[in-house]
């Protein structure tokens, strides 16, 4: 997988088309603490960091959530993320956590029109999707993972040292790469206030 190519990609969607739509409203916004996966475990392999956050891995935790899925140009999903907030608004979600993007294909090798991706909105187990929505689990998972703080532009690099993490760990990646949106750009005037958790889970290579 050429890494740096999935990196520029997602980094040009999460600058252009996450960094004005999701101002959700209260009804939309986490009534739990951001991060709700097991505590981190750190190997203590040295790696390259650009802002003090080195790579770690940990168990994630079983999450259900609703969800639109989109096809097409990952810089296009702002309009699945309205969508998904007016639907959930309308059907009296209670979002149990932070928004948080699915993205399934590498650009280097899928066409633009074919790529893959979904926004997420987790909920209570139990939960009854709206109309309009699908609901889904996000499966109990080992996830390599880092924390990017400042705007959205500066998600690529940490997309960039995931995957740089794992090939020096042996590792292969084994599901999408995850981003959770853990500060609401809504809620802060500066873009250097935002905190994005990149997510990629692995398995030991072959």
């Amino acid at each position: 997988m050429r890494f740096h190519d999935l990196a520029r990609c997602i980094s040009a969607l999460t600058a252009r088309a996450l960094l004005l739509p999701l101002g959700l409203a209260c009804a939309c916004q986490s009534t739990t603490p951001a991060n709700q996966d097991r505590a981190d475990t750190t190997d203590g392999v040295p790696t390259r960091t650009w802002s003090g956050e080195t790579p770690r891995w940990k168990e994630r935790l079983e999450t259900p959530y609703l969800f639109l899925d989109h096809t097409g140009d990952y810089r296009g999903l702002g309009t699945s993320i309205r969508a998904l907030q007016g639907l959930a608004r309308a059907g009296g979600a209670q979002p149990s956590g932070d928004l948080f993007g699915l993205f399934y294909d590498d650009p280097a090798s899928t066409p633009i029109h074919a790529l893959r991706s979904r926004v997420c909105l987790p909920v209570a187990p139990g939960s009854i999707a709206p109309t309009g929505l699908g609901i889904d689990v996000l499966p109990r998972k080992t996830v390599a993972y880092v924390q990017v703080s400042g705007p959205y532009d500066q998600v690529g690099r940490g997309i960039a040292d995931l995957f740089e993490y794992l090939q020096r760990m042996g590792w292969v990646p084994a599901g999408p790469v995850r981003e959770v949106y853990l500060v609401n750009p809504g809620a802060v005037s500066n873009p250097d206030q935002l905190i994005t958790e990149i997510q990629l889970p692995w398995a030991v290579g072959g």
